[in-house]
């Protein structure tokens, strides 16, 4: 019903067909796959890699404009009224988040031949030369962080469950964190879909297992691709509904590290926003039948459900939510020719980040305070403020070495497209290793 009428909204739906995401996983899914399919799959999930890399951000760097302009009443003005800051004592000693970059002494916990980093972030191997951005560690102000000792945390999960849940940006820390634990043990691929966005990975000796979840919305959502040459894209999105690839196997995770998945909230394509499945509102829809929401409105309603899930599950993992991944673009965009090609770090107060991403985090604190002033933090619910670490790290972000910079763009563009919203591994993103531990054993 609700797919008829968005094809009777929506000029030529007809052509649409929705994309459908593959099932929950079994374990031995993958295991006895043939060598055919298994490098088939690579070939295709490249091929998917490459398609949305930097469609999926077309709007990252926006300001909420956008909603704004539409007249909603609950737009956000990114810049008025004081800032909004939860202050979270990680440690029991000092916020580990609150800090800068200083010189590292030691080398990098892994190299650039670790088999589980993506072609995309192995800067070094797409032509990088300078890896002074390998050597930086992250120094809280008022105490300091052990560099993750991987032995020591494998030990301590021993028969534990982790998830890893969101979008490319946690693809990007799970490639980390499994470099990392790979040291002591390499860890057997129990699962992958056919697009290796949804990984489970099994280390034998500890029985400690990883699964990374790839969910660009958190919530449930359903994508129909009008024109995939100009990829143009419309999105059903449940925002009191949460993606089931996770949600129906929460009561299985000991720990859960989710990312609000805020960029794709920021997608300059059609959305319908759907309650109790019935569309209520859209946005960049083109038809007076459903009111305007701004993108505000909507990335709280679907904060509000992951919160109150939590709260209300019988189950009590930890679960460490994970805020707003900024990226460094300069002198315009992705799509306009931007770049980050700085050196060396800000120095902490030098750079706050831009407007977007200040207001997409302010929404991220406002709505952890309020579950934790609600009771919600029983569930052992932990804020993860990566904003103030990644903010600072303008020279870590592949720029030119994404390994796809030279691909002219879809609409006949002639320049090259940088990636300065992921990040180079080894590189910063390692750092966040080192502080999940801290915050999980030292809890």
């Amino acid at each position: 019903m609700v797919e008829a009428l968005v094809t009777r909204l929506v000029p030529d739906a007809t052509r649409w067909a929705p994309i459908w995401r593959s099932s929950l996983p079994s374990a031995t899914t993958a295991t006895n796959s043939w060598p055919w399919l298994f490098v088939s799959g690579l070939l295709l999930g490249a091929s998917f890699t490459l398609f949305y890399y930097f469609n999926e951000y077309s709007a990252v760097s926006r300001t909420l404009s956008a909603a704004v302009d539409s007249g909603s009443s609950t737009s956000v003005h990114a810049g008025e009224g004081k800032p909004h800051r939860v202050v979270v004592d990680l440690s029991g000693k000092c916020d580990l988040l609150n800090g800068e970059w200083i010189p590292n002494p030691f080398a990098a916990a892994y190299t650039n031949s670790c088999r589980f980093i993506a072609n995309t972030q192995n800067c070094i191997t797409n032509g990088r030369s300078n890896t002074s951005y390998t050597n930086w560690r992250w120094k809280p102000q008022d105490c300091d962080v052990p560099l993750f000792d991987p032995d020591k945390f494998l030990s301590a999960m021993r028969n534990k469950v982790w998830a890893l849940v969101g979008d490319s940006i946690f693809r990007n820390f799970a490639e980390s964190f499994i470099c990392i634990l790979s040291k002591p043990e390499e860890p057997v691929e129990v699962y992958h879909d056919e697009r290796y966005e949804f990984k489970v990975w099994r280390f034998p000796s500890y029985n400690f297992t990883v699964s990374l979840i790839w969910s660009r919305f958190v919530s449930k959502a359903e994508m129909y691709n009008h024109d995939i040459s100009e990829m143009h894209s419309v999105f059903l999105l449940h925002t009191d509904v949460l993606d089931a690839k996770w949600a129906d196997q929460y009561s299985t995770f000991d720990y859960v590290v989710v990312g609000g998945g805020g960029h794709w909230y920021l997608r300059n394509s059609t959305f319908f926003y759907l309650e109790k499945n019935t569309i209520v509102s859209c946005h960049y829809c083109d038809t007076r039948s459903f009111p305007e929401m701004g993108v505000d409105a909507v990335y709280r309603k679907m904060l509000n459900s992951v919160f109150r899930f939590v709260a209300g599950s019988a189950h009590k993992p930890v679960v460490i939510f994970a805020t707003w991944s900024p990226d460094h673009y300069e002198n315009g965009e992705w799509n306009t020719r931007g770049t980050c090609n700085r050196a060396t770090p800000y120095r902490r107060g030098e750079y706050d980040g831009k407007e977007v991403g200040r207001a997409m985090r302010r929404i991220e604190l406002e709505e952890f305070e309020r579950a934790a002033l609600l009771g919600q933090g029983s569930a052992r619910l932990k804020l993860f403020d990566i904003y103030r670490l990644m903010v600072l790290r303008p020279d870590a972000q592949p720029d030119r070495y994404w390994g796809g910079a030279q691909q002219v763009g879809r609409r006949k563009r002639q320049w090259p497209v940088y990636d300065c919203l992921h990040w180079c591994l080894p590189g910063a993103v390692d750092a966040w290793s080192d502080l999940i531990m801290e915050l999980v054993l030292n809890e």
